[in-house]
């Protein structure tokens, strides 16, 4: 399995995941050809690279800390450093100003999955309703709130976000108590 390419900002590499044998580790190979330089080796699933805007870092989700969490190591490889702290961090893409790295995923997927058990008759219109109502506010006020503070530097935008967190807690803890309910 190989996947995910990100072009350095450069052009001149590309750095990808790949699964030759065992977990997913990240690999560089120059973009005029050549053999692949493999910058993880370890017992975790090392995934979804991205370039920082100045070429020097590569940002990347990983398990190894035990939750998914974004990482970010030197472009030519080395020790990763662990950049978040919250879990469920996937598929990492630094902010246009190189402020802040974004991540997203784990919520809307939740929306989406939440969105169509209706339609198994295991959960009612009432619940999705109540369930995805919270995941958008959370994607709103968590994920638009730190969008616009990487993006406008607006640091009072940093007090609504855990506006959005609350959402996203409640939502789970919503989700839970309709699914015990229901069995």
């Amino acid at each position: 399995m190989v996947g995910h390419p990100s072009w350095s900002p450069d052009g001149h590499w590309i750095v990808f995941h790949a699964r030759p044998e065992g977990p997913t580790d990240l690999f560089l190979i120059p973009a005029a050809g050549g053999p692949p330089k493999r910058l993880t080796t370890n017992s975790w699933e090392d995934h979804y690279p991205s370039y920082s805007h100045d070429g020097r870092s590569i940002f990347f989700s990983s398990r190894r800390s035990g939750e998914l969490q974004i990482w970010r190591m030197a472009a030519e490889g080395g020790d990763a450093v662990q950049i978040t702290t919250s879990g469920a961090a996937h598929n990492p893409a630094e902010s246009p100003d190189g402020k802040a790295v974004f991540y997203h995923f784990i919520h809307a997927l939740g929306l989406l999955v939440v969105s169509f058990l209706p339609k198994t008759g295991t959960f009612s219109e009432f619940a999705t309703s109540c369930v995805c109502g919270l995941l958008l506010a959370g994607i709103i006020f968590f994920s638009g709130s730190l969008y616009l503070l990487a993006v406008t530097g607006n640091r009072w935008l940093g007090a609504i976000t855990p506006i959005g967190g609350v959402a996203f807690i409640a939502a789970w803890l919503v989700l839970a108590w309709f699914v015990m309910r229901h069995e």
